[in-house]
């Protein structure tokens, strides 16, 4: 990174989450992933605890400081892993747990990741599939329940409107 663009980067390290951890031979763990930059293989001997801020939308890089002024950023051990949020890495361990994995490893969160996003461009395209053919369907956020047919606007009477009369407010309406 040049100059400013690396201010820039250390001054929005700060405002990320912070854990302490232990350097191992290995290299770095921290949410069952782990994270290599060549600074550890010294810092392994030294067994010391070790500041590492991440950026809770994107794991794929995590920023580590023996003293919290001067960061290194450490990428995952294996590059070819895509990038993940934190998110997504607990919804993977949850999924995991609730099939029963008593162990959790870094492949087994990514094979649930991977199973995940196939099940959300399934969704997708089968959502644009299914709005291709009601063409005259709401758009954006318009729901219409399924129990309830459309009946277009409601329409307008001639009757008056007799404001005196008392008016029943809903539940969420009383403050």
């Amino acid at each position: 990174l040049h100059g400013g663009e690396q201010e820039t980067l250390d001054f929005l390290v700060q405002f990320m989450p912070l854990e302490r951890r232990s350097i191992q031979r290995d290299g770095l763990s921290i949410f069952y992933m782990r994270y290599w930059h060549p600074i550890f293989a010294s810092w392994s001997q030294s067994r010391r605890k070790v500041l590492v801020r991440y950026h809770p939308e994107d794991l794929s890089r995590v920023f580590v400081s023996l003293d919290g002024r001067k960061y290194y950023e450490a990428r995952y051990a294996d590059l070819r892993l895509p990038a993940i949020s934190l998110w997504e890495q607990r919804a993977a361990l949850k999924m995991l747990h609730s099939r029963g994995h008593k162990q959790k490893s870094q492949a087994l969160i990514f094979k649930a990741i991977d199973e995940q996003r196939r099940i959300v461009d399934r969704a997708r395209s089968e959502t644009r599939r299914v709005r291709r053919s009601f063409p005259n369907a709401p758009k954006g956020n318009a729901r219409i329940p399924a129990s309830l047919p459309w009946q277009g606007p409601p329409q307008a009477t001639d009757e008056p409107i007799d404001y005196d009369q008392k008016v029943d407010p809903f539940d969420v309406e009383m403050w």
